[in-house]
């Protein structure tokens, strides 16, 4: 091999690892943005879920009232 193919080869190749480096560091980087974005889910439902029981309970006693409500103007 001339030393013109030689160097065309290890350019190659270098950029080959470089470009394999990368993909490995952005699949991380992406792994580590979906945690991050998961742990900040987590958060949120945990301090939306006594608004959502509160809400629930709200809606029975308005199931409770309206079913009284037609007991007494149905008599």
């Amino acid at each position: 091999m001339s030393p013109l193919e030689t160097t065309y080869y290890i350019i190659g190749i270098i950029c080959m690892s470089l470009i394999t480096l990368i993909l490995i560091g952005l699949i991380i980087v992406a792994v580590m943005i979906k945690t991050k974005v998961t742990h900040i889910q987590r958060s949120l439902q945990d301090k939306v879920r006594p608004l959502t029981d509160f809400v629930d309970q709200a809606e029975q006693v308005a199931r409770r009232a309206s079913k009284q409500a037609k007991k007494i103007f149905q008599k």
